[in-house]
């Protein structure tokens, strides 16, 4: 699988709030094996952290879990072709019941257009199984790191769903919600890369830029959208007034 976010550089870094203690993760898969290969990826990813799996082989499993241990959560990993649920079901208990936990869908399942319904939903990242146990690996560290990751194409053809279409190349881009947000030409690019699911790390080196400098164009575009995250950014670029965000013409 190619995706410009984490192809070209291995991601080495997580947040120090991943390297701290111990953490809680929850594995949303019906097959054991996977389930196994799940937790090995993110124990190499959390190399030296206590981690302890909970485990859930279907979406009523699942979220008995979450109402129990909601608070102590840090990160579920979810299957979307669960065997009591389609992929529907999940975006619902994520709009709703799992809003506030930082999940990450793992799937064979290859739908974008469904993935594009994830990510509008709040997830941090959708991951096909398909990808290389590198990719894989990579991917949650960008995750683990404080961005977001989703095959180019699914931004790809959000762009093109939200934005009235661009060009052969891929490359289009919200126009219509960026211009609300009264974005500088500079802002819009970072905000073309950011959709992308670039790092701040790689915006620092697509714009020759100090990874300071690249900080502080993320955090005016966040500012622009009266948003606190990313996550809520790109949903408000990509949806407008999504998630109850009105971008602001501030700053």
């Amino acid at each position: 699988m190619s995706n410009g976010s984490i192809t070209g550089y291995e991601v080495t870094y997580v947040d120090e709030f991943w390297q701290e203690s111990s953490r809680l993760v929850l594995i949303v898969e019906d097959h054991h094996i996977v389930r196994g290969g799940l937790r090995k990826v993110i124990s190499d990813v959390l190399a030296g952290v206590r981690v302890e799996f909970l485990e859930a082989s279907t979406l009523a499993e699942a979220r008995q879990i979450i109402s129990e241990r909601k608070g102590d959560l840090d990160l579920v990993l979810l299957d979307i072709t669960l065997p009591d649920a389609g992929g529907a079901d999940e975006v619902d208990c994520l709009k709703t019941d799992w809003m506030a936990l930082p999940v990450v869908v793992v799937s064979a399942c290859e739908d974008w257009s469904l993935a594009a319904e994830f990510l509008k939903a709040g997830a941090l990242g959708f991951i096909p199984k398909s990808s290389d146990v590198s990719v894989m690996i990579n991917a949650l560290r960008l995750i683990l790191a404080g961005d977001r990751y989703f095959p180019a194409h699914v931004f790809y053809q959000l762009t093109d769903d939200h934005a009235g279409g661009g060009d052969e190349g891929g490359s289009a881009q919200p126009k219509s919600s960026a211009e609300a947000a009264d974005l500088s030409p500079r802002q819009k690019e970072v905000l073309r890369l950011i959709l992308k699911g670039k790092s701040n790390k790689e915006i620092a080196r697509e714009l020759n830029v100090s990874i300071g400098t690249a900080k502080n164009y993320v955090a005016a575009v966040l500012r622009a959208y009266n948003a606190s995250s990313r996550a809520k950014a790109i949903s408000a670029a990509l949806t407008g007034d999504a998630a109850g965000i009105t971008p602001s013409t501030s700053g």
